[in-house]
């Protein structure tokens, strides 16, 4: 997949000991434009995200009564990228 076909990318990953999910943030890593990019971690804590220049990243904790705020923050960001 080449970012340049998409507008917005949400990744959501786990925050698996200490460390980013691998996978995810291999992707994250190849994207050219991190404006287009939205990284979501969820930890046991909720304090851990990526800390990758440009990049939008959001903690959360793995809690579902969290997931209301979660879905709202994430939906703020998407309607800011696509009404550009």
């Amino acid at each position: 997949m080449r970012d340049t076909e998409w507008t917005a990318i949400v990744v959501i990953h786990t925050w698996e000991y200490w460390k980013p999910q691998p996978d995810a943030q291999a992707f994250i890593a190849r994207v050219t434009d991190k404006n287009k990019l939205l990284a979501i971690a969820t930890s046991g804590s909720g304090k851990e995200k990526l800390a990758i220049a440009g990049v939008d990243a959001i903690s959360a904790a793995s809690k579902m009564s969290d997931a209301p705020a979660l879905a709202e923050r994430i939906n703020q960001w998407l309607a800011a990228r696509l009404q550009n």
